[in-house]
């Protein structure tokens, strides 16, 4: 009945925790993990970059949607199994192509593999980072867009040899 008095829907996207004495309710923390300070610009660069973003993860959808609505993040799959994480990527090969994953755990791993592009996160698991093509290391997500522009501009740069080496 005390339970009725709180408005879970107010805490949508946080993990609700009740604490109570004798079965009575005597108080409630509402948790949520949040995103590293600069995902966000990751985020609005990959975006600007015409780069569909994606969440896999295995909790709730409503944390997912929480956490992808600060972010900006274009599509949340949530309550996904780890063995599931697999069979999304490949589904978003089919839907969009070339695609990316950034992954830390054990979970990640066969997602890593199949990805057109594997990150790893470097204080992620061993399995992840052994499986991954690439790790970002320090968890230091502006090192991603570093690495797409790296990668833009030596495209332009082998182009450039090929025309010039051609003429």
């Amino acid at each position: 009945s005390q339970l009725s008095e709180v408005k879970l829907s107010d805490y949508k996207g946080k993990n609700v925790v009740f604490f109570s004495e004798n079965e009575i309710v005597v108080g409630y923390l509402a948790m949520m993990d949040l995103p590293q300070e600069n995902a966000k610009d990751v985020i609005d660069y990959l975006h600007q970059q015409e780069i569909q973003t994606v969440m896999i993860t295995g909790d709730a959808q409503s944390t997912g949607e929480a956490v992808a609505k600060l972010l900006g993040i274009d599509e949340v799959k949530g309550n996904v199994l780890p063995e599931n994480k697999y069979k999304i990527v490949e589904e978003l090969q089919q839907k969009y192509g070339k695609t990316t994953m950034i992954g830390d755990g054990i979970n990640d791993a066969p997602a890593l593999v199949k990805a057109d592009i594997g990150f790893a996160m470097g204080d992620g698991t061993d399995v992840a980072i052994d499986v991954a093509d690439a790790v970002i290391m320090k968890n230091d997500l502006t090192r991603l867009k570093t690495a797409h522009q790296v990668s833009k501009k030596l495209d332009r740069v082998v182009m450039q040899n090929i025309v010039f080496s051609m003429l």
